[in-house]
């Protein structure tokens, strides 16, 4: 099997750079960063300490000022890009990396488009933040029940590997309903594995049984 390939996009002024390296290698537990981006405003000085952390690891800077007091205009141009690499089509899957709950819809909305959504954040992310990813990782200590390590990162890639290809799968035949219906659902040889909801709530029951088996 391919490895999921993951756009993993950074909010710099909701993070610190000491952390980047946790959160690759965390995010590498679910698939190979096909893209690499971190948002801020590059000319405020408060952000010069992530220089080293961006060349050592090839994370490209998207420059946004501030347009005015008081707004953060760098959501929004990580929110619009976030929709660009996903309406490209060739994304498995986003790591959000931030602990600001402005995301929280960005993040749904990922996941409603049948996307594997990862975040990390430090501990002042709020719960329902939280709670629109399908797994979310506390920086510096990276805590998440079933945090996938050795044997289970495998299983675990392995069925979020599954559930891409049954998600794709899905798409494929609703787009051929749509465009031939004779050759939609009722063809045997396109005919969908199972619903969306239901691939997706037998993905969250694995996941659930490796966390159960991740307990001590």
């Amino acid at each position: 099997m391919e490895d999921l390939k993951l756009a993993i996009l950074i909010d710099a002024d909701n993070i610190s750079p000491k952390y980047v390296k946790v959160i690759l290698d965390e995010a590498a537990n679910f698939g190979v960063a096909a893209c690499k981006r971190i948002y801020g405003d590059w000319s405020d000085a408060r952000l010069k300490s992530w220089k080293d952390a961006l060349l050592n690891n090839s994370i490209i800077p998207i420059q946004q000022y501030s347009y005015t007091t008081g707004k953060n205009a760098t959501d929004s141009a990580m929110i619009i890009d976030a929709m660009d690499l996903l309406y490209s089509g060739n994304l498995d899957g986003f790591c959000i990396v931030s602990s600001d709950s402005d995301f929280t819809r960005l993040a749904a909305r990922l996941r409603e488009a049948g996307k594997l959504v990862i975040g990390m954040g430090e501990s002042k992310a709020l719960g329902p933040f939280v709670k629109a990813f399908f797994r979310f990782f506390y920086v510096p200590h990276t805590k998440c029940p079933g945090s996938p390590r050795g044997t289970r990162s495998l299983l675990m890639r392995n069925l979020l590997q599954a559930f891409c290809s049954a998600a794709k799968r899905n798409r494929i035949v609703a787009s051929s309903a749509r465009v031939a219906p004779a050759f939609g659902a009722s063809s045997a040889a396109l005919r969908p594995l199972t619903r969306p909801s239901a691939t997706a709530h037998a993905m969250a029951s694995c996941a659930n049984a490796l966390t159960a088996s991740a307990s001590p």
